[in-house]
């Protein structure tokens, strides 16, 4: 649903706020929105009235896009020595 049709159907009566069911049903989901409170102003109307729920994605790996992996067991049969984890010799 977009902004625009949350905000058309809220004013004609068809959405349900779902702020007390939050609280009630979604202890992790309130956790995480304590922990980051721009989640809960995005996904709010001006009125503090959620109405619909994001869709949140904090896999490490999705929001590091930049990485590199090693085979150490690959270093270690060639005799190389191990790599420096320091970002200060980049």
């Amino acid at each position: 649903m977009t902004a625009t049709q949350e905000a058309q159907y809220t004013g004609q009566g068809y959405l349900t706020p779902l702020n007390d069911l939050i609280k009630e049903n979604m202890p992790n989901f309130s956790a995480l929105m304590e922990n980051d409170p721009q989640i809960e102003k995005l996904i709010s109307q001006n009125d503090g009235t959620i109405y619909s729920l994001p869709g949140i994605n904090e896999c490490y790996h999705c929001n590091y896009s930049q990485k590199m992996y090693i085979n150490k067991t690959r270093l270690d049969n060639l005799g190389l020595p191990p790599l420096s984890m320091s970002t200060t010799k980049c």
